[in-house]
């Protein structure tokens, strides 16, 4: 499996989401298009922990190691 970086993903994701919104516009016109809400809201909050991560990195980091020096 590779690794992709933070950034690569968040790229990928907003692919993904600018395709589902061209898709599904199509795909549910006029009909049940809640459903398709539902998927891009997912694919949206994905997006929205992804850039989180990347913009708390450092915190994050920090944080674990404060836990790591407590518990020695």
């Amino acid at each position: 499996m590779a690794d992709f970086s933070i950034n690569q993903q968040i790229e990928e994701v907003e692919r993904e989401i600018a395709i589902r919104e061209d898709v599904y516009q199509r795909k549910y016109i006029g009909r049940d298009q809640s459903r398709g809400e539902f998927h891009l809201a997912r694919m949206r909050a994905v997006l929205r922990t992804l850039e989180w991560s990347r913009d708390n990195r450092e915190a994050v980091i920090e944080w674990i190691r404060s836990k790591k020096e407590k518990a020695a």
